[in-house]
């Protein structure tokens, strides 16, 4: 059963599947999260581990041992136990099973909870490494975003403005999506903004390093602003080659598999290695205006 928690300025619904988000509307009722329309993406915020975006052939290596996964790990195609902990927080928990332990050998619990407070979604996530060795993993997050907002505006109106001045790089993909191993750099307009329209995201996501942290969505009259500064890396996507009204904003922690290379996870520098019997955490937010 999805869980609903709510402020005095929004309510945000959150569904078992995935523990994934499914609206996130301001107390005039307007939604802010895209509604999964399968003609462009058919999802909405999915959480991604142990694993973000794509093994090379959907395998890795891990202590001489060979797994398959697909992309963005399996957490976003199970169902998670929810727990309501009162009008303005939930949490939704995975532990492992024997069918988990075929794709990811560790004994582990994952939780994702949400809390609301006036006009601000804090998501966070929870890793125990409940298992005897050193666990190996990635971790981000896959929120989209209606745009426009507002009858009458157009994508264009929209753009991408980072919280102070930056000079991010940017981690470039084939065309397949997978890391080619080389980053350059990506200029800002201004120093600090990206004008949105839709052949932006036709050579694939936009994934940018060294950025400010902050980032609002928005045009002169609506918008949003995500909140990621614990996550090294950000992504900007929406389906390339469309007119989708929507983009999505990735907090990730970790990179996909490079072109060619079947990655051993032991010696994937950017994954996170928790050491046994250690609890790791990290999150984002959303604040709507």
């Amino acid at each position: 059963m999805d869980l609903t928690i709510s402020s005095s300025r929004l309510t945000a619904v959150v569904s078992p599947a995935g523990g994934e988000l499914q609206s996130l509307r301001d107390k005039e009722g307007r939604e802010y999260l895209w509604q999964g329309d399968k003609r462009w993406w058919g999802r909405r915020s999915p959480n991604l581990f142990p694993y973000v975006g794509r093994c090379t052939g959907g395998q890795y290596t891990l202590e001489g041992q060979t797994y398959s996964l697909d992309i963005h790990g399996f957490v976003r195609g199970a169902e998670l136990q929810g727990e309501q902990l009162g009008a303005g927080a939930c949490a939704f928990t995975l532990t492992d099973s024997p069918e988990t332990r075929t794709r990811f050998p560790f004994a582990f619990l994952y939780q994702v909870s949400f809390a609301v407070r006036e006009n601000t979604l804090t998501v966070t996530y929870t890793v125990e490494n409940r298992d005897g060795r050193t666990m190996h993993f990635g971790l981000g997050a896959h929120p989209g975003f209606r745009v426009p907002l507002e009858e009458g505006e157009r994508f264009e109106d929209y753009t991408l403005t980072f919280s102070a001045p930056c000079a991010p790089r940017r981690v470039l993909f084939s065309a397949d999506g997978y890391r080619t191993g080389e980053t350059a750099d990506y200029p800002l307009q201004n120093g600090d903004r990206i004008p949105l329209t839709h052949p932006l995201f036709d050579d694939e996501a936009i994934v940018l390093s060294g950025t400010s942290g902050i980032v609002r969505l928005g045009s002169q009259s609506r918008g949003l602003t995500v909140d990621y500064r614990e996550f090294p890396l950000v992504g900007f996507w929406h389906p390339p080659h469309t007119e989708a009204p929507f983009v999505c904003i990735e907090p990730w922690r970790s990179l996909p598999a490079r072109q060619g290379v079947v990655e051993d996870w032991t010696r994937q520098e950017d994954l996170v290695a928790l050491p046994a019997g250690q609890r790791w955490q990290i999150g984002y937010s959303i604040t709507l205006s």
